[in-house]
């Protein structure tokens, strides 16, 4: 998905959420997550939650990615900035 924006989960929501997510466990016993976004009405977001047919929405994390660009960080400037 490329998106504007991009979601900010809190901690304790997305560990609440892990147990119903699929996972991969390699031979050496580390564990990963799978997390699939989708897009169940236009604009909204949500991580499906297979485990638990359910799907955890996105709206109250997301983040404009556009807002975000609009602030220079400290110390860069227009001026300082050069195409390559």
């Amino acid at each position: 998905m490329d998106l504007p924006y991009a979601f900010a989960i809190p901690f304790d929501v997305i560990s609440d959420a892990l147990p119903a997510l699929n996972t991969t466990t390699k031979d050496d016993g580390a564990a990963y997550w799978h997390i699939h976004v989708s897009e169940p009405h236009p604009g909204r977001f949500a991580i499906l939650l297979p485990k638990k047919s359910a799907t955890l929405p996105l709206d109250d994390y997301r983040l404009s990615l556009d807002a975000l660009r609009a602030v220079p960080e400290p110390g860069i400037s227009i001026a300082n900035v050069r195409a390559t």
